[in-house]
């Protein structure tokens, strides 16, 4: 059976309804939940893996840590990972070395690209 993650590192306020639907709805679809630890109070289901992403440092940081996280599920045997947010100035290499590691990526795109957001 595919293993497949959730991975939301930066976790906006405007995606609490959506993480929800799929922490509590789709829990059964999902081997791994990451989510950034600012949420953990508005959450419902709790079998979740929390972090603390750096999203107010530096680019090469976050970077870095985002490496991090990959790296963990590649260790987990994750062949799969749905993204719900990513940062678009550095995601190209980190969408190439999970090609590269034989994991599928998923993008739920809707406003990482808006320029005046960058």
């Amino acid at each position: 059976m595919t293993k497949v993650a959730l991975v939301d590192l930066h976790c906006p306020a405007g995606h609490l309804n959506l993480i929800n639907f799929y922490a509590d709805k789709l829990k059964k679809e999902f081997d791994y939940i990451i989510l950034n630890k600012e949420i953990k109070k508005f959450i419902t289901n709790k079998n979740i893996n929390f972090v603390s992403y750096p999203h107010k440092k530096n680019i090469l940081f976050r970077f870095f840590y985002a490496l991090k996280v990959c790296n963990y599920l590649i260790s987990k045997n994750i062949k799969k990972i749905f993204f719900l947010s990513y940062d678009p100035k550095f995601f190209f290499f980190i969408s190439f070395y999970l090609k590269f590691n034989k994991i599928n990526i998923f993008l739920v795109e809707h406003d990482a690209l808006n320029k005046k957001k960058n």
